[in-house]
Order: C-alpha cells, then structure tokens, then sequence
C-alpha cells in the first residue's frame, strides 16, 4: 500500500493562513486531522481489499492520536488482539 501527498493546493492554502495568523495552528490541526481520517480509510480500503473483514471491525482495532493547535502531530496506531477467524466471513 502506497500514500501520496498532494502539494498543488499548498500555495492558495498558504494565502487564506496569511490573512489569519493567529487560527494558522486550528487550521493546520484541523487538516491534519481530516487527513487522519482520509488514512484510516484507505488503510481500511486496502485491508480489506486483501481479506474479507468488515470495515468496523478494523475501525475497532484502529485509534486516531489527532493534533491539537497546541500539538501539531498526529498518527493512526493499530492494535489490539488478533482478530477472531469469524470476523473474516469464512465459508
């Protein structure tokens, strides 16, 4: 699996931070989380385009750590025990 990062909207992104400075970090946390978000869900879409698992059972296994203005990092962290041979749709 494979991530790509996007720079083309970066410079009008940018612009709109600029008239802003004092919300530069909610904006910055902000899109760090809806890019969290976008990650589980490729993460999920490309799990299960392996195996035959419901997206909810890996959303279970699966923790967003979001940014803050305060804290601007963030990170999906997978764990939990192993996955029962049933929640995969055995036939």
């Amino acid at each position: 699996m494979s991530i790509e990062f996007d720079a083309s909207g970066l410079e009008a992104a940018k612009k709109v931070i600029e008239k802003y400075p004092d919300g530069a970090p909610q904006a910055i946390s902000s899109a760090i989380n809806r890019a969290l978000i976008a990650g589980r869900k490729t993460l999920s879409v490309g799990i299960r385009s392996e195996y035959s698992i419901a997206a909810g059972i890996i959303k279970a296994h699966t923790r967003l750590k979001k940014a803050s203005a305060y804290r601007g990092d963030g990170s999906i962290l997978i764990s939990g025990h192993p996955i029962d041979l049933m929640e995969f749709n055995p036939k």
